[in-house]
């Protein structure tokens, strides 16, 4: 019985709709700027979402492949340039068929050693064995004096990856 007492109670709580205006009186007001700022609007399902030209992506990518090789490509040129560093009168003095096993071979080791720098964990032994590797190629030269060019080399090229 209580139960029922409350429900009639509620639904007599409960104010009556007001009326619409009609179509000839939303034609006749006028809404000021003010007044849109002041009312906020009631929008339809259709208008609260944006076309497809309008939408706008929540994040922005940022394409990583062109920054990636133009980075790849400065340090590639960097350790090109250290290890040519120091060989010019060297180079000069090997005929030309061994001139170009060691510029061919070079570049080789230039770009294997960019690709360990790129690694996030790698040994220095590992760039002293491309290096010495690489050195190994010049005729008539004391293996100490390779040994010791290479640790010099990577030990500037550690430098500039740790400065990068």
């Amino acid at each position: 019985m209580v139960i029922q007492e409350k429900k009639q109670e509620q639904s007599s709580v409960i104010p009556p709709q007001q009326e619409q205006p009609s179509v000839e009186q939303q034609k006749e007001q006028v809404i000021t700027p003010e007044q849109q700022v002041e009312q906020p609007s009631v929008a339809s399902p259709q208008q609260e979402q944006p076309s497809a030209e309008q939408q706008v992506p929540a994040t922005t990518i940022i394409p990583t492949t062109t920054q990636d090789t133009s980075n790849q490509e400065i340090i590639l040129e960097n350790v090109e340039n250290i290890l040519s560093k120091g060989l010019d009168n060297i180079f000069l003095t090997m005929d030309q068929a061994t001139q170009i096993t060691f510029k061919t071979e070079g570049e080789r080791a230039a770009k294997e050693i960019t690709s360990i720098l790129q690694k996030t964990k790698f040994k220095v032994k590992e760039i002293i064995d491309v290096i010495f590797k690489w050195l190994r190629i010049i005729p008539q030269v004391n293996k100490y004096y390779i040994e010791q060019e290479a640790k010099i080399k990577a030990d500037v090229i550690m430098e500039l990856h740790k400065n990068k």
